[in-house]
């Protein structure tokens, strides 16, 4: 019987033929060897699904799955559910890697038993002389100036948030598939921002996770990147997707029952992104999501106002604010 790789690459391919080869040589590069890739051609209509079977031939690691379009999500559920290694890493197929960066994440969670090992990234402009792009590369930045300590995924998450070094980037993780599997985590599929969802699960779950101080993903920014869109109907999406989001964050809180700070810190960072997805709508889309933004609003005010006055506050209507404002001011005295 054949033996089983260490470490399952999951690379989602959808009409990425002028980056493929860079992200899949990065990996066959890799100065860690014991791996397979699952290559998962998610209807591509231009020529990577080609690419995928050529790699294929030429290395029997590589795998490859053809499908129709279900984005990321689908993509990288049906890798997941095929992979046989004991970790697993995701690679986006317009990225790459440098080489010694699966050794060092398969030493790292050896060592520590790690369920989850993260790190940071380098982003980089696709197109130098793209004076937009190359203007919002600060923004896109995964850099902590800090080093974690090992511990438990929600005192993680406190710690991360709090620093303001929380990413959610799914590439930026190194995860045990046993973890994944036992705790059922997978993609929220038909949505974007799916990575925002897929991390609060992976550390709420509370595994024992570790941080890898080191930059060696490169992440690149280019026109076609679901963070850099900015037509209409993308936006559109985005604020449905995020509002899909919240209300499973409520889910899992529910699941999970943490303390009342986790709770706080998740539920207004998935909040905050709400709001400033429905800001960035046209005035005319506003109109017409406004009730779904003021049921984010209603429900976090009535389930999760009382930990978080600034929760509260941002989520309260005009008349509602003095009496959220003396609810909390009672609340702070009796704590007290």
């Amino acid at each position: 019987m054949e033996k089983a790789p260490q470490i399952s690459v999951i690379i989602p391919v959808y009409n990425t033929e002028k980056y493929l080869k860079q992200c899949v040589d990065s990996v066959l590069n890799q100065s860690y060897q014991d791996f397979e890739i699952i290559l998962v051609d998610d209807g591509s209509k231009d020529s990577s699904g080609e690419i995928c079977d050529d790699y294929s031939i030429s290395d029997d690691r590589i795998h490859v799955i053809h499908k129709e379009n279900g984005g990321q999500s689908s993509a990288r559920n049906v890798a997941l559910d095929n992979a046989q290694g004991k970790y697993i890493y995701f690679l986006d197929s317009d990225d790459y890697i440098l080489n010694t960066l699966l050794e060092k994440l398969y030493n790292t969670a050896k060592i520590n038993n790690a369920d989850v090992v993260f790190f940071e990234a380098q982003s980089f402009v696709d197109d130098e002389e793209n004076n937009l792009y190359a203007g919002i590369q600060n923004h896109f930045e995964y850099v902590r100036k800090n080093k974690y300590e090992k511990c438990n995924g929600q005192k993680q998450f406190l710690n991360l948030v709090n620093n303001k070094e929380y990413y959610v980037c799914t590439p930026l993780h190194f995860y045990k598939k046993e973890y994944l599997d036992l705790n059922n985590i997978r993609f929220k599929e038909g949505i974007i921002h799916e990575d925002n969802l897929f991390s609060a699960n992976v550390y709420m779950c509370d595994g024992i996770t570790v941080h890898l101080l080191c930059r060696d993903y490169m992440r690149r920014l280019h026109t076609n990147s679901t963070m850099t869109t900015i037509d209409e109907n993308h936006l559109l999406f985005r604020y449905n997707s995020l509002v899909t989001v919240f209300f499973e964050d409520c889910k899992i809180i529910e699941k999970y029952h943490p303390v009342s700070e986790i709770i706080r810190t998740l539920i207004n960072d998935s909040v905050d992104s709400v709001i400033y997805s429905f800001q960035m709508l046209s005035y005319e889309t506003q109109k017409s999501k406004l009730k779904s933004y003021k049921r984010v609003k209603r429900y976090s005010l009535i389930h999760f106002g009382i930990y978080d006055y600034q929760l509260a506050r941002k989520c309260a209507g005009p008349i509602l604010k003095p009496v959220i404002r003396g609810l909390h001011y009672i609340i702070k005295r009796k704590r007290k």
